[in-house]
């Protein structure tokens, strides 16, 4: 959640409506469409409900469409800064922002204006082409990327389908009003240029807040015959042809350096075109750059656009080669569009490209954004993860990592994380996940002095009471009334298991890892008997020591990472659900929506209606990561198929286009009001964490789990949904594991020729697997089925290696000294005998399950030295 000024809340009249490209018969939540023809492309999809938001990007600029109109209501870009295009006055009302306009005249007639109103379109996340069918005319409008060159590529093709000959004019022109990076300044003032030989218009804003940015317009297509590049307006009642003759009469202008003024960037076409399919093709490529390198610029993109274009399309599909494969189509078709957004959300900033949030809304480095996404990018791609921890070690400053990097009015600034930031733990828990699935103690060993550092950081917010105090409500970044607060000592008590790990991995701070054990204990202890509410049946807050009557969705992670034992964490379920949840949806962040009222704002300290009008953005809005948690929390808990219903229903493309007011889209959130005509509305269509948590999800559903000592294959989670999944897993290097068998438990890894009757992932099965073909990521088999030999199902120590032996199982297992080990193993009949180091164990106890399975739990003091556990 960003904090935003809020000077009026207003969602517009028309919500996007989106059907599969599949579709042949009416969804509940759109009108037929067809199937786009490009069969190979698997990340189209068709829309034809003509509401909505769309945002689509590349690495060095981004648009934002709003209505379904085909023209932008922003354009963001990313070199030399983030500068827009956009002439907003309102954040809540920036669809009404139309910095472009088209306006048509056929055969001498009257002039009309094209675009303003709603087109069909098909859409990727890096790509939106919108077509309108006329009488005699048929239109295209369609905003591709470059791959390096600063900018993007609009086409406009007007096509004559009329039997007649038709002499086509038009007059293309964008206002280039430019709002600054973060400060949002307002700069309608500019001194401008032409390249005749390039056929490109130069608009130089020559103001150090914008680093003095040149914007290019250059035609590619279609040659004009007149442009200018003054601003022109008739009136706000004239007609279009006023508005036409306006431009058109403008002549050929510019506005010389030292008189500069309002500038836009128009141009003139006309062309006679044939009947029945002659056309005239606009092709402008609009760039961004200092003005030292515009010329350079231009001259790449008269020769290269096509080049361009087809590089950055090729950057996106290889995108999807690691997306999950479950065999349910939807589930699958979402993975594609989920890594595809990985991909197209990145931008520029300061000379590399790095994640962003949106492709052109908060054009801002923001680290929590980057992390939630990298937790579950952990499973499939360790580069993307090493090169992310990376650029927040470089933005850090005196130990402490950043909040946020942008540019502002005179240069790029960082936001440093203050102690009571929660992006320290999501920090911590990223490095940790990062050597877990890598083994890189290289890189997790020079990142670890941050990671002390954010410990440090955050346990200054611990209180007596052993819980974690805060001044926002619950995930929020608004907000001043400290209290204890379940999520953070939640996500707390997971950070110092994470850095239990990390010091044993790394063999550092190893004095202190028994208090920080002994810590994590007491916080839990009292994370129950502080903030559970008896009567609601769920983790409540408190601010002072005034109860919190509000139900925020953060408390769904304790049941995540496993910190409410049975039966709370189910009765915490069943609140969410009886209390968040809107079964169309997905589950609203906060109930009751309240925080638009003068008393609770008063009471939180909210300087303006930060928060929302009730069910809108942190006021009971549905936000994409609560419903992430919450299916996540279903599989934890053991309600894998019910996950899985959930996720098609809410999260996948196809269910969330057949919801009110759909689209197909990961979103940052969703307009929560059932009694409302915008009941569903999404905002910002386009989320990288989105994108990230739908992953993250899916991974879950397959059985994977990352606890916080290893990772491991559930052994009666939700890998049983889809019969058999593949997936790639990253453990020592990037594998292809492929998930086999029925059944609701693990049973084995088969990794090359050793078949490890674990869950539980051996450190010994890195470099030991073997690929198919030459070429191919090595392979490990994932067995499932019922009950068998004795299998070890969990353990909160790193498993070094794990082998059968006669009736059960011998394992090398490392923690640190005095560390509290606990391990499931599950098996079909009684263990005879379990040993640590040759001795027996005493802390042994058993159980048997409904599915027969006996389930025993043991526990002992680990060592860092390798211990030998053997099971019969």
């Amino acid at each position: 959640m960003r904090s935003l000024p809020l000077i009026g809340l207003c969602l517009s009249a028309a919500v996007l409506s989106a059907t599969s490209p599949r579709a042949s018969a009416p969804s509940a939540g759109g009108p037929l469409v067809k199937a786009p023809p490009a069969a190979h492309e698997k990340i189209l999809r068709e829309f034809s409900g003509k509401y909505g938001q769309v945002e689509v990007g590349g690495p060095s600029a981004g648009a934002e469409f709003h209505g379904s109109r085909p023209l932008p209501s922003r354009i963001s870009f990313y070199e030399p800064a983030a500068n827009s295009l956009d002439m907003s006055t309102d954040y809540w009302k920036r669809g009404a922002s139309a910095p472009f306009d088209v306006g048509v005249r056929v055969n001498g007639g009257a002039a009309r204006h094209i675009g303003r109103e709603a087109w069909e379109y098909t859409l990727s996340p890096h790509r939106v082409e919108f077509r309108r069918s006329e009488v005699t005319l048929r239109w295209s409008s369609r905003f591709e990327f470059f791959k390096t060159l600063p900018g993007l590529l609009w086409t406009l093709t007007c096509e004559n389908v009329s039997p007649d000959s038709l002499e086509i004019d038009l007059l293309v022109r964008c206002r280039t009003v430019v709002r600054t990076c973060q400060t949002y300044a307002w700069m309608d003032s500019a001194w401008t240029a032409r390249d005749k030989g390039r056929g490109a218009l130069e608009i130089h804003c020559d103001r150090p807040q914008a680093r003095r940015a040149c914007f290019v317009f250059q035609n590619l297509g279609e040659r004009p015959v007149g442009w200018t590049t003054a601003a022109f307006d008739p009136g706000p009642d004239s007609t279009a042809s006023a508005w036409f003759d306006a431009g058109a009469g403008l002549g050929r202008r510019l506005l010389p350096e030292g008189a500069e003024g309002s500038a836009a960037a128009a141009f003139e076409y006309r062309k006679t075109t044939a009947p029945g399919g002659g056309r005239i093709v606009v092709r402008l490529a609009i760039l961004s750059a200092d003005t030292a390198r515009v010329k350079r610029l231009e001259e790449k993109a008269r020769r290269g656009w096509k080049q361009e274009i087809d590089a950055y399309d090729a950057y996106i599909v290889r995108q999807l080669r690691l997306a999950p494969r479950t065999g349910d189509r939807a589930v699958d078709a979402t993975s594609d569009w989920a890594c595809a957004i990985l991909g197209a959300n990145a931008h520029s900033l300061e000379g590399r490209v790095v994640p962003m949030p949106c492709p052109a809304e908060y054009n801002f480095f923001f680290t929590h954004d980057v992390l939630l996404t990298d937790l579950a990018a952990a499973w499939f791609d360790a580069a993307r993860v090493k090169r992310d921890l990376g650029t927040i070690a470089s933005l850090s400053e005196g130990g402490v990592i950043p909040h946020a990097r942008y540019w502002r009015d005179d240069g790029f600034k960082t936001e440093l994380c203050t102690p009571d930031n929660w992006n320290h733990l999501w920090f911590i828990e990223c490095v940790a996940r990062y050597l877990r699935h890598t083994g890189d103690t290289a890189t997790a060993g020079g990142l670890f002095p941050l990671v002390e550092r954010s410990l440090r950081e955050v346990l200054t917010q611990r209180h007596g009471d052993s819980l974690m105090y805060a001044f926002r409500p619950d995930w929020w970044d608004i907000g001043h009334r400290e209290g204890p607060r379940s999520y953070i000592t939640i996500l707390t008590i997971r950070a110092l298991r994470d850095f239990l790990y990390l010091g044993s991995a790394l063999r550092r701070d190893l004095p202190l890892l028994a208090g920080y054990e002994a810590l994590a204990g007491g916080m839990q202890r009292a994370l129950t008997r502080r903030l559970w509410d008896e009567n609601a049946k769920y983790l409540m807050n408190a601010n002072g020591s005034d109860p919190d009557r509000h139900f925020y969705m953060g408390s769904l992670m304790a049941d995540v990472y496993g910190e409410l034992a049975p039966p709370r964490s189910e009765e915490l379920l069943a609140t969410a659900e009886r209390v968040l949840l809107d079964r169309r949806i997905g589950i609203r962040n906060v109930m009751p929506p309240d925080f638009s009222t003068d008393s609770v704002r008063s009471y939180f300290r909210f300087p303006t209606n930060e928060a929302g009008d009730p069910y809108l953005y942190a006021n009971g809005g549905v936000w994409a990561h609560s419903n992430a948690w919450y299916a996540q929390s279903l599989v934890a808990t053991g309600h894998a198929q019910e996950a899985l219903g959930f996720l098609k229903t809410v999260m996948t493309l196809d269910g969330v286009a057949a919801s009110p007011r759909g689209q197909p889209a990961m979103y940052e959130y969703r307009y929560a009001d059932s009694t409302s005509p915008e009941y569903g509305a999404i905002d910002k269509p386009s989320f990288l964490w989105a994108g990230g948590m739908y992953l993250g999800t899916v991974y879950a559903l397959m059985g994977f789990r990352d606890n916080a000592w290893n990772i491991a294959a559930g052994d009666c989670a939700g890998a049983a949904c889809f019969g058999s999944a593949r997936a790639t897993v990253e453990f020592g290097g990037a594998m292809a594991v492929s998930v086999e068998g029925t059944g609701s438990r693990s049973t084995r890894i088969v990794a090359g020729a050793n078949v490890c009757p674990s869950c539980v992932f051996p450190l010994d099965v890195r470099g030991n697997s073997r690929a198919a073909m030459p070429g191919e990521n090595p392979r490990i088999t994932i067995l499932r089925g019922g009950a068998g030999a004795a299998c070890l199902a969990d353990m909160n120590a790193r498993l070094l290696s794990c082998r059968a032996v006669a009736g059960g199982f011998r394992a090398e297992i490392s923690s640190f000294d005095g560390h509290a080990v606990h391990a499931r193993i599950v098996s079909n009949a009684p263990l005879k005998g379990v040993y640590l180091d040759g001795n027996p164990l005493a802390d042994v106890s058993s159980s048997r399950e409904s599915d027969g399975a006996y389930v025993t739990t043991i526990g002992f003091a680990g060592t860092l030295r390798p211990q030998v556990l053997v099971v019969r």
